[in-house]
């Protein structure tokens, strides 16, 4: 299962909401192509009961849309989608050793150690946040400078920043390496998913032209 040679992943978080799939659908429309599903907040029964609806609803709306499922390793097997994990899931050699070495699997990262640890175990990681983040109160973020140290330290490693990455900031993070970046409020709590999600591809696609 290669990379997906997208560098935009929308974090569809609190996936198991029905009413928030409309907005999914509208990104996807404003040229969105990877969607990672997520949802913290709902229990493990629930989750694996509707993220296979969920991918479905999707695929009707794009059917070459990549999924990613958050945390949840048998439903990642089910959907034949990409795994993505964090520190509080399944630790990365155990989801390498049941999935496989061509399966996808994507790893939250937020400093230089956990980079360090994902490096040759995933297949691409989120760092961040790299910004201020409602996601994250508090947290003032790592900064461009962070994000810099790993890109340059693990050049192999496709490095996606996460958090607090709004349209303007995107070429600042793209400038200190970052192969992509992963978004969530940015596009879903826009007015329209559809506009903001064109706005982040125009920028990306300035740099990364097909």
């Amino acid at each position: 299962m290669p990379l997906p040679p997208e560098r935009l992943v929308l974090i569809a978080d609190r996936c198991t909401e029905v009413e928030r799939w409309p907005r999914f659908a509208r990104a996807l429309e404003g040229g969105v192509r990877w969607v990672l599903l997520r949802d913290r907040e709902a229990e493990a029964e629930d989750f694996a009961a509707t993220v296979p609806e969920l991918a479905n609803f999707l695929r009707s709306h794009r059917e070459s849309v990549y999924l990613s499922v958050s945390g949840d390793l048998e439903v990642a097997q089910q959907l034949q989608a990409g795994l993505h994990i964090g520190n509080q899931d399944v630790p990365l050699e155990e989801a390498r050793a049941k999935l496989g070495g061509k399966w996808l699997i994507g790893f939250s990262s937020h400093n230089y150690q956990e980079v360090e640890y994902a490096y040759g175990k995933a297949n691409y990681v989120f760092f961040g946040p790299v910004f201020r983040t409602l996601s994250k109160p508090g947290h003032p973020g790592v900064g461009v400078h962070a994000l810099q140290e790993v890109t340059q330290a693990f050049k192999e490693l496709p490095i996606f920043a996460l958090g607090g990455v709004l349209p303007e900031r995107v070429p600042a993070c793209l400038q200190a390496g970052a192969y992509g970046i992963a978004v969530h409020s940015g596009i879903l709590d826009a007015p329209d998913p559809a506009e903001r999600a064109a706005q982040y591809l125009y920028i990306l696609n300035r740099t990364f032209p097909e």
